[in-house]
């Protein structure tokens, strides 16, 4: 339990002066280091290191005595009384100071910390501050009234709503310069249609020698193909307009 200890934050045991206690390993063995800060109120602190250590095991084991050593006197007392009741408690006795013991305040820096980790939007954050203050947060971020949550949903539907709004505007500004485009190209089909020129839509149509070498059945099949392009072209216009679904029925003979 000592080891676990070693490595729980300061809201969770009651270190004053030691924090981010951590084992690193290398090539040429492993060694403790922690944060420490001259006094319990302040922000930053110095990184220190402990001797080597041959595995990380060893390391482990002494990590309580070294964070240990380099606590206030007070919160040395504190822990040994911890240390004493955990003692009782494992052998099955039981103390009523260890039932009644209270934690003392937490310090300012420790209540700033706890208002931070209430404002983010991570869960495991919001689970060591037992309190999540974020409007943002959904769940399974817990601790929520309903007024929160009435937020949440009311700024979920805005961004569904807005959403919606852009993808329908942008539908039909598509929508719109599909249909410019299918109206454009039934204008340019019957312009040749209506003067019985559609063999000037075939390839080399612009060279007069290449004409010359067309024969009926290209003329004719070209005419056809236009013809039915044309008249899909109205269909998909007409449904459009009509927001009806579009129903291809063509003959397939054009006198």
């Amino acid at each position: 339990q000592l080891v676990l200890d070693a490595f729980l934050t300061n809201e969770q045991l009651i270190w004053e002066r030691t924090s981010n206690c951590k084992i690193t390993s290398k090539e040429s063995g492993s060694h403790i280091r922690l944060l420490r800060r001259e006094r319990a109120t302040d922000i930053s602190g110095k990184r220190l290191s402990s001797i080597r250590y041959d595995t990380v095991i060893e390391a482990e084991n002494a990590a309580f005595d070294y964070r240990y050593s380099l606590e206030s006197k007070k919160s040395q007392n504190n822990l040994d009384e911890y240390k004493s009741n955990l003692l009782l408690r494992l052998s099955g006795a039981f103390i009523s100071s260890a039932s009644t013991h209270t934690p003392p305040p937490l310090p300012t820096r420790i209540k700033s910390k706890r208002h931070k980790y209430a404002m983010s939007s991570n869960l495991s954050l919001n689970i060591k501050a037992d309190l999540s203050t974020n409007p943002n947060n959904c769940p399974p971020n817990a601790f929520f009234d309903s007024t929160i949550l009435s937020d949440c949903a009311n700024k979920i539907q805005r961004a569904v709503r807005n959403r919606d709004v852009r993808r329908s505007a942008k539908r039909i500004k598509q929508s719109m310069k599909d249909q410019t485009y299918r109206t454009q190209i039934i204008s340019y089909l019957s312009n040749f249609i209506s003067s019985d020129t559609c063999y000037k839509l075939l390839l080399g149509s612009d060279d007069v020698e290449i004409v010359s070498t067309f024969s009926i059945y290209d003329k004719n099949q070209v005419s056809v193909k236009a013809r039915h392009i044309r008249d899909a072209l109205t269909i998909l216009v007409a449904a459009v307009n009509t927001e009806t679904p579009p129903s291809f029925n063509l003959s397939l003979g054009h006198g």
